[in-house]
């Protein structure tokens, strides 16, 4: 765990949500001594606020997820996979709890307010930094992905010792939640018995709800406020002090001493400006948000915004804010030139020689860019023959920041027999062999590039030609 300590803490404030702090932060984190660190630096954030509910959630959302790990690439091993029959509803959530980890953390983190802290669409959207309707439809859209991803988990866990064709599409799913969904949706329209075991498995939803509460450590209690009273042993005898001191001094008409043995240094000034949130959250969709400045003074406030990155643009950027008044400033992300993954920034508004920074974090997902497709050759023969080209190589470029999961080529033979090809090679060209054919006539075919988040990409479709005569190689090709 770290050494930093929070100071400025109101203990008694801070541990009235201490353990709910912690718990949300180990279901985002998904580890113990990360999810304490990011506990404490949300209170040493915060301060003297650490005792409101919703603010303290938010400061724990943006550091637990600024320093939580990717998703666990997670693998079934169907050899490995129990009956059905002797499996109770104990194991199966068991099982489904199991694949949590696999979860992208700012899934991890919505649905946990949303399902274990019992947040209103106002209250989460608080949490967030997001209007209460996106928030909710942030919240939803992380329920339909978990729904899928941990119940076709579930399904692939159980339903490859009766199913021999999922149990081969399981066992040659690249690493991941994603990849796996993606192969367990393509199953479940050719099999009824998996689809029936399928609609069997309890939302994932409401077994993520029903996590255990997990309270904070005793070395994260003991560490809250832990500053706060060593500085107060250290006021204590001053006072004492500087009391029996200055009737000497006054006696001597040196009064002006009593400052340099005083209490404390002076309190900071208080921010000109206040912001509407201390952090603001895009997930996995938004482009626009708000933060409104307020002037709580007396007098007219100029102000401007400084940022560290080229893809977060405030409006307006810079301005005066009379006494008394606010203004609103969307804050614009282009994701299409964001770093791909969890970014995180912040803006720092400037008012007065006060800097006031707002936290800002997105989750940018970008699907893989299939470059170029090409076969060759473009013709070949059907079996049998001898001398001619009965095969043809596949061959794709594609890149992806995140890293590509899979890649294949699925095809549809003359005979209109459907076959998938795992692409072999990378890390941007791949490669895969069709054929051969039995049959003339054409072959369709795409290939489909999934990365590490699960996004997918397909090329438009292309063809080969099956010829019924056998042709001769072109030796000079």
């Amino acid at each position: 765990m770290s050494d930093d300590t929070p100071t400025g803490v109101d203990r008694d404030a801070a541990l009235a949500h201490l353990d709910e702090a912690y718990d949300f932060a180990l279901t985002v984190t998904w580890d113990p001594e990360t999810a304490a660190d990011a506990t404490l630096a949300a209170v040493n954030l915060l301060g003297a606020g650490a005792g409101d509910r919703l603010r303290l959630l938010g400061a724990v959302r943006r550091e637990a997820l600024a320093v939580a790990r990717p998703p666990e690439r997670l693998r079934v091993d169907p050899a490995a996979a129990p009956s059905p029959a002797d499996l109770g509803p104990d194991d199966i959530e068991t099982i489904a709890l199991s694949a949590v980890s696999g979860l992208d953390p700012g899934d991890r983190a919505v649905l946990d307010l949303a399902l274990r802290r019992h947040l209103d669409p106002e209250e989460l959207g608080v949490v967030l930094g997001a209007p209460a309707h996106e928030a909710e439809s942030e919240a939803n859209a992380a329920a339909t992905r978990t729904d899928r991803l941990i119940g076709h988990y579930v399904l692939a866990r159980l339903g490859t010792r009766d199913c021999t064709v999922l149990a081969a599409a399981v066992d040659e799913a690249p690493p991941g939640l994603g990849p796996l969904a993606e192969r367990v949706d393509r199953h479940l329209p050719t099999c009824q018995a998996c689809s029936e075991r399928r609609a069997g498995v309890p939302p994932a939803t409401s077994l993520f709800a029903a996590i255990p509460e997990r309270p904070a450590p005793e070395s994260v209690r003991d560490t809250i406020g832990a500053e706060e009273r060593r500085r107060g042993e250290r006021r204590r005898w001053p006072r004492v002090v500087v009391a029996v001191i200055g009737v000497a001094l006054v006696a001597t008409g040196v009064v002006a001493a009593l400052q340099v043995l005083g209490d404390d240094d002076p309190a900071p000034p208080a921010p000109p400006l206040e912001p509407s949130a201390t952090g603001v959250e895009f997930g996995p969709t938004a482009t626009n948000r708000t933060v409104t400045l307020s002037n709580t003074g007396a007098e007219t406030v100029p102000w401007k915004a400084e940022l560290d990155v080229d893809w977060l643009t405030p409006d307006p950027a810079r301005g005066s804010i009379p006494a008394g008044e606010k203004v609103e400033v969307t804050l614009r992300l282009d994701r299409s030139a964001s770093p791909e993954g969890r970014v995180v920034t912040t803006v720092r508004f400037v008012a007065d020689g006060v800097t006031i920074p707002v936290d800002v974090a997105a989750n940018v997902t970008t699907p893989p860019e299939i470059t170029s497709v090409a076969a060759d050759p473009e013709q070949i023969s059907a079996t049998p023959c001898e001398d001619g080209a009965t095969t043809s190589v596949v061959r794709a470029d594609i890149e992806d920041e995140s890293g590509l999961a899979s890649a294949v080529v699925r095809s549809t033979g003359p005979d209109g027999t459907e076959a998938e090809v795992e692409m072999t090679g990378g890390p941007d060209r791949f490669r895969a062999r069709l054929g051969p054919y039995e049959t003339d006539g054409e072959v369709t075919f795409t290939v489909v590039a999934t990365d590490t988040g699960g996004n997918t990409v397909t090329s438009d479709p292309m063809t080969v030609t099956v010829l019924a005569e056998c042709v001769a190689l072109d030796e000079d090709a």
